[in-house]
């Protein structure tokens, strides 16, 4: 049982991503869950049915973006794996306004383009072998970049730009629960101590395997 109180001035959602649960404890307004108004409270009651590593959100326009998230591990009854538990959860971070964001999208417009030094030109185009694409490209009238394309001016771990396991130990196993909770990025994550080793993906325990060349997130 989950009661959520909006203390915002907009209406708000939560969406519990990845969890199996009733259509209409879902969270996402106005498709299966009514929203959470301001100064009102909503309460999600649902079974739960699985374990591992999963995260909430707010489905509601650009609030996710603002930094409405956050993550939900879920204990089997049975541990399988008993190691120290350490969760990380990685975003991006605009200093734009998230709705600016979206209207500067809408316009197609290279300012993020620019900044992430990604501009796209007839002369470039030329020189790398690639014309008649740019031309195809500027007929359809499909821009350069789009969503994932964003320039972001922070990437955070756990809500910080640097963040600390102060309390674990040289030579010491640790189980790493990573959540990407970005609103466009993708992460690669890399050890310098040796190959981590993905022991569940998704909620569900995999047959443990080594990786060396980092672990998408």
């Amino acid at each position: 049982v989950i009661r959520v109180t909006n203390r915002l001035k907009k209406s708000t959602s939560i969406h519990w991503h990845g969890l199996l649960l009733p259509n209409d404890q879902d969270g996402v307004p106005y498709l299966n869950t009514a929203p959470v108004e301001p100064g009102k409270t909503h309460t999600f009651t649902f079974p739960l049915i699985q374990s591992g590593t999963y995260w909430y959100h707010s489905h509601t326009m650009l609030q996710e973006q603002s930094g409405l998230y956050g993550s939900i591990v879920i204990q089997p009854k049975r541990i399988q794996y008993a190691l120290k538990e350490y969760v990380l959860v990685l975003s991006d971070w605009t200093d734009h306004k998230p709705k600016e964001v979206l209207r500067y999208l809408k316009r197609t417009g290279e300012w993020f383009a620019v900044q992430k030094g990604a501009t796209q030109s007839y002369g470039e185009a030329l020189a790398a072998g690639y014309f008649k694409d740019k031309v195809k490209q500027e007929w359809g009238r499909m821009p350069a970049m789009d969503l994932t394309d964003i320039y972001y001016n922070k990437f955070l771990a756990n809500g910080q730009e640097q963040s600390y396991f102060k309390d674990a130990r040289p030579g010491e196993v640790v189980r790493l629960r990573v959540i990407n909770g970005s609103s466009s990025s993708y992460f690669y994550m890399q050890y310098a101590g040796g190959p981590m080793q993905v022991i569940a993906a998704d909620g569900i325990n995999v047959e443990p395997f080594p990786v060396t060349w980092g672990v998408p997130a």
